[in-house]
């Protein structure tokens, strides 16, 4: 009968505060009730009895003594049936996912059996419904979704004639996760956000750089923030922080890009042949203005062009570095765009493979 589940996920150890029902028959203790009045039970305490030898097999906390039964009151029946109810606690370590953190789910074993008896001296049977929820504490951080107990038979290579019986406690535990999700999902849609803005900004803005070291400097404190609430133990590392990491790397990506960027329109060089040409052909195409997404005058389109007869008209001649700056910057916005475009590709990737999401259905507590 459980009664208050803790599990402290840094260390891996959950611990199971509960009642204990057990039932045995001592043939010993056995007595004939008109010899006594009509007597059928009496209260006795468990040191004054034998008591059968239990132990936690896998034990989380290897400095406490989780063998026997605690010190209880019992009922003695006068057919030789004891009956106790001690309030136990026990300990075990699980092998955590944290996978999907903070949407993770726990599946705990708890093994109980003889720690010096065989399957021949001491054998262990469940009873009813082998477990009962009843008043049982609910836990602010952890929902118990359910616990199972199945009866296991066991063999060790040193007695192969002997078995060896114990009870197997499943104990499938769940994190409350709104708190967490408020603190780290939804911070990561708002970087999403942050990151692609820059992108989206005139490469040569000052608040496209604002905006950059803000969302690099972002990414830096929640991945920091990060690493002190995950638990360092676990065999493969949660996925939003893998998000963090990737989300991290391209908004360094957009940091360095805006600096590459805006030293590119600056430059007054003279293009090559080949970047004027392939700017003229982008813009002389609707598409390739909206890709750019501007709106070309006659003599901002005559300078990325080549000089021909046809548009010699609308070229500037007393601007001689106008068609330099002009080429670069049209290179600048369209390396952006694309690098915009690239971006949320990754990112619409990284979503779909590195989102923890809560897939599981609410469960029903069993009927006790």
């Amino acid at each position: 009968m459980p009664k208050l589940i803790e599990f402290n996920d840094h260390d891996g150890v959950l611990v199971l505060h509960s009642w204990l029902s057990i039932i045995w028959e001592d043939a010993h203790l056995k007595w004939n009730p008109e010899d006594v009045g009509g007597l059928e039970k009496i209260h006795v305490q468990s040191e004054e009895l034998w008591t059968p030898d239990i132990s936690v097999y896998n034990s989380g906390d290897m400095n406490e003594d989780q063998s026997g039964l605690p010190a209880t009151r019992c009922i003695l029946g006068y057919d030789g049936q004891v009956h106790c109810v001690p309030a136990v606690k026990y300990t075990a370590s699980c092998d955590a996912d944290y996978r999907l953190w903070p949407f993770d789910k726990h599946n705990c074993t708890i093994h109980i059996g003889s720690w010096a008896h065989t399957g021949d001296d001491i054998d262990f049977h469940l009873q009813g419904s082998d477990v009962f929820r009843v008043d049982f504490v609910e836990n602010r951080q952890w929902d118990l979704e359910s616990i199972t107990a199945v009866k296991i038979i066991q063999k060790f290579p040193c007695c192969p004639n002997d078995t060896f019986p114990l009870l197997a406690y499943h104990i499938v535990i769940k994190r409350h996760h709104d708190s967490m999700h408020a603190v780290f999902v939804t911070p990561a849609i708002i970087l999403i956000l942050l990151t692609m803005t820059v992108l989206w900004l005139e490469p040569k803005s000052t608040e496209r750089l604002a905006v950059a070291c803000i969302s690099f400097i972002c990414h830096l404190i929640c991945i920091q923030d990060l690493q002190w609430m995950l638990p360092p133990n676990g065999g493969t590392a949660p996925y939003i922080l893998l998000f963090y990491r990737d989300s991290l790397i391209l908004a360094g990506v957009s940091l360095l890009l805006t600096v590459i960027l805006r030293q590119l329109q600056e430059m007054k060089t003279t293009p090559p042949m080949w970047l004027s040409s392939l700017m003229s052909v982008i813009l002389d195409t609707r598409g390739g203005q909206i890709f750019i997404l501007t709106s070309l005058n006659p003599k901002v389109s005559a300078v990325v062009e080549t000089k021909s007869d046809e548009n010699a008209e609308f070229v500037n001649p007393h601007s001689a570095s106008t068609k330099e700056e002009s080429a670069w910057g049209y290179l600048a916005i369209c390396i952006s765009r694309l690098s915009f475009l690239s971006i949320l590709v990754t990112y619409i990737v990284l979503l779909a493979t590195l989102t923890p999401i809560d897939t599981s259905l609410p469960s029903k507590p069993p009927k006790s």
